[in-house]
């Protein structure tokens, strides 16, 4: 997502149908206030995606502040979104069949995660999986 339309495209979908429920559910990690939430990519699947790919953590290049694109994606400008777009394509797995989260919803600065830190995550996946 080097491309600032790209980015400006996708943020004008979070209200689209297969990731309002996902906005919102993003919202209120952001008043937990425990770090940045990315967005979920629009151009995913959504609620309606059939495969759920659960990474560990945001790195500090989806914040915003930090040039990122504001988005868990695959198109994103890093190494990992580069190594999941190329595991999805070698595993034939079409775009709208999946989603890409992570079990710590929030970057906070460091790559570094405590146990705390994983036990608050995976308290907060139950709400996703519903």
């Amino acid at each position: 997502m080097r491309n600032a339309d790209a980015v400006e495209m996708r943020q004008r979908l979070r209200a689209a149908p297969q990731v309002a429920q996902l906005a919102e559910y993003v919202d209120s990690l952001r008043a937990e206030d425990r770090g940045y939430v990315p967005d979920f990519d629009p151009l995913d699947g959504g609620v309606d995606a059939e495969i759920l790919f659960l990474l560990e953590k945001p790195g500090p290049k989806t914040d915003p502040a930090n040039g990122g694109s504001g988005f868990i994606s695959r198109d994103n400008d890093d190494p990992t979104a580069e190594a999941i777009c190329r595991f999805m394509e070698l595993a034939q797995v079409p775009r709208r069949a999946s989603l890409i989260w992570n079990a710590i919803p929030w970057c906070n600065g460091t790559t570094d995660v405590s146990p705390a830190e994983r036990r608050e995550g995976m308290l907060r996946l139950g709400a996703l999986m519903m």
